[in-house]
């Protein structure tokens, strides 16, 4: 009998890195494409003037595709920058170190004896969240194993299941669990502080002893991300662009 789960969404993006565009300019021409297409067709269905409706889709094309590409270059090159700043800087007083790798930069290091990552996401993943950036804390642990190799994925739902929000819980971070991490999405904006990242730091730092997560080393999760960087590195872009610079 084979257990191998079924993961949709694995699958889905397998298929999206094998046959969706790598380069960001590309997507974000192709994306407000295939956004503007149904808009497009049922303009045409109501109004049956074509050029009105083709100069009304194509202003709006236009407008989407500036927007995105503004965004994402203004995003990437924040995606450093703050790393160098007031509210980040002070985690290097908390034994981090920056990291860069290609284009990917953030800060990792080892606190109370877990392996971390932090970085800045411009393309927030948080429901409640207006703007479009978040800080994201991953902490990452020696992964549930049914047997050698074959990972307790059953484990990683309930996880899931225990600390996602609700709506009795107006929580404004949320936190999902990996395969072998804990990542922790907090809202990134004028307001935010120093403090806001300690703290959240140390709610992950709770949630891992009292789940009683055991630590993994850094040199043993390269081997982890080497092998499969979707399911056990950062989950942005310019990390998974920079997966084969990880060295054993």
């Amino acid at each position: 009998m084979n257990n191998k789960s079924y993961n949709p969404a694995w699958s889905f993006a397998k298929w999206w890195s094998k046959y969706m565009p790598a380069s960001d300019l590309t997507l974000n021409l192709i994306l407000p494409a295939v956004l503007m297409l149904p808009v497009f067709v049922f303009s045409q269905i109501k109004n049956q003037d074509s050029f009105l409706n083709l100069i009304i889709c194509g202003s709006l094309y236009f407008i989407i595709t500036g927007y995105l590409i503004v965004s994402n270059v203004n995003g990437k090159r924040r995606h450093k920058t703050i790393l160098f700043s007031k509210r980040f800087s002070p985690l290097k007083e908390m034994g981090f170190e920056i990291e860069n790798r290609d284009n990917y930069w953030g800060y990792r290091g080892i606190y109370k004896n877990y392996f971390f990552r932090i970085y800045y996401n411009w393309n927030t993943k948080l429901k409640r969240q207006v703007d479009f950036s978040e800080i994201t804390i991953q902490l990452s642990f020696v992964p549930f194993e049914i047997r050698k190799n074959k990972f307790d994925v059953e484990k990683i739902i309930q996880l899931n299941k225990k600390y996602k929000n609700n709506w009795r819980q107006a929580k404004i971070y949320e936190i999902n669990f990996g395969l072998s991490f804990i990542e922790f999405h907090y809202p990134f904006g004028v307001f935010t502080s120093f403090q806001n990242i300690k703290t959240s730091i140390d709610e992950v730092l709770r949630i891992a002893r009292e789940e009683n997560l055991i630590p993994i080393s850094e040199k043993e999760l390269n081997k982890l991300i080497k092998d499969n960087a979707f399911a056990h590195g950062p989950a942005i872009e310019t990390f998974q662009e920079a997966k084969n610079v990880i060295q054993n």
